[in-house]
């Protein structure tokens, strides 16, 4: 019973991650997560994070997954700070959870490492669109 838990909530993070990135999301679904399920889900996106990130190529990388790591617990609590914060930290962690691993593999790819950068920014646009999306669908707006 565990296993379809866990595999229908993996499954729920990559539908949710890709109407994000493909600009289809207005936030359905991520406001009605239990504070629990999303503290997981945030949870899951910091270890996430730090491997990625301990795991990419280039030096210092020990001390680089730390400042992520800290850096994710940062913006993920401000991003929950708020009435309408629950889905905006909710989509926040999804999108590392699916985008880190993508990034890392294209920085270990020989000749894809620009690739990396072009998801940042794609990852970036999306997220913004989906927090203005979110925010005019707002109840309190």
């Amino acid at each position: 019973m565990r296993v379809l838990a866990v595999s229908n909530f993996l499954l729920s993070i990559c539908s949710h991650a890709w109407l994000v990135l493909t600009f289809k999301h207005r936030g359905e679904g991520l406001s009605t997560l239990s504070a629990g399920a999303r503290l997981a889900l945030v949870i899951l996106a910091g270890v996430i994070i730090g491997l990625c990130t301990y795991f990419a190529p280039g030096d210092g990388r020990a001390t680089a997954a730390l400042m992520a790591v800290v850096h994710f617990g940062i913006f993920s609590a401000l991003m929950g700070h708020g009435e309408d914060g629950a889905p905006r930290q909710a989509m926040f962690a999804v999108l590392m959870v699916v985008t880190e691993p993508l990034g890392l593999s294209f920085r270990w790819a020989p000749g894809l490492y620009f690739m990396d950068q072009i998801l940042t920014v794609w990852v970036l646009v999306a997220g913004v669109t989906f927090i203005m999306r979110s925010a005019d669908k707002s109840p309190s707006r």
